[in-house]
């Protein structure tokens, strides 16, 4: 299956219709590795940015209660910023600006464009994670949201379009196909819970 949707990616990555392998959901630990680049990235030349210093990156992957407590417990942080549905996407254009401010690395800009698309928690196996519906500020996270639960209506309808759209992007801010579709890959989650699941945990490595 692995080969199977980086073929696909690489081939729709330029803009072709998508044909690609669905795959499952993630939870905190489960893209721990790009969750630290993106602490890293988004710290970088000691960012003095409020909401960066009060909002961890793992925030852009929980789900909305523990967010909507963040918020609580921060009242003073600027109010555009504050709502729960767009941490993840807010921490992301956060991210790009400071690595465009550090230099414009595109492989720190497409850290952050992978974060963007990373799967947030939710109560339950099957259910889908609102979305974010304002514009982002940086061009590179047009079009892009979060992958979703894959037990869900909506992940089964629209991950793989996710990742092909993050491939895209990924080709026009300078990678090749075949680097867009391997980032790409790198945001996958697990293979579907089953519906029901009563530790709502799904094949995860929440740990």
């Amino acid at each position: 299956m692995f080969t199977t949707l980086v073929l696909a990616l690489a081939a729709t990555a330029a803009n072709a219709a998508p044909t690609l392998v669905r795959r499952e959901v993630p939870q905190e630990h489960s893209h721990e590795v790009l969750l630290l680049a993106t602490r890293k990235v988004i710290r970088k030349g000691n960012n003095n940015d409020p909401f960066v210093n009060k909002v961890e990156v793992v925030f852009g992957t929980l789900g909305l209660a523990a967010n909507v407590g963040l918020f609580a417990k921060n009242p003073d942080l600027p109010a555009d910023l504050k709502d729960p549905v767009c941490v993840q996407q807010n921490l992301a254009d956060a991210c790009i600006d400071n690595a465009k401010k550090n230099g414009g690395d595109k492989n720190e800009i497409a850290t952050c464009m992978q974060f963007r698309i990373l799967e947030r928690n939710t109560n339950g196996v099957g259910l889908a994670q609102e979305v974010c519906k304002k514009a982002p500020r940086n061009a590179e996270l047009a079009g892009l949201t979060q992958i979703q639960d894959p037990a869900s209506d909506l992940g089964k309808s629209t991950n793989a379009d996710t990742q092909t759209k993050l491939a895209q992007n990924l080709v026009k801010l300078g990678f090749t196909a075949d680097q867009a579709a391997d980032l790409a890959l790198q945001t996958s989650t697990f293979v579907p819970g089953q519906l029901g699941d009563p530790t709502a945990g799904g094949n995860t490595c929440d740990n």
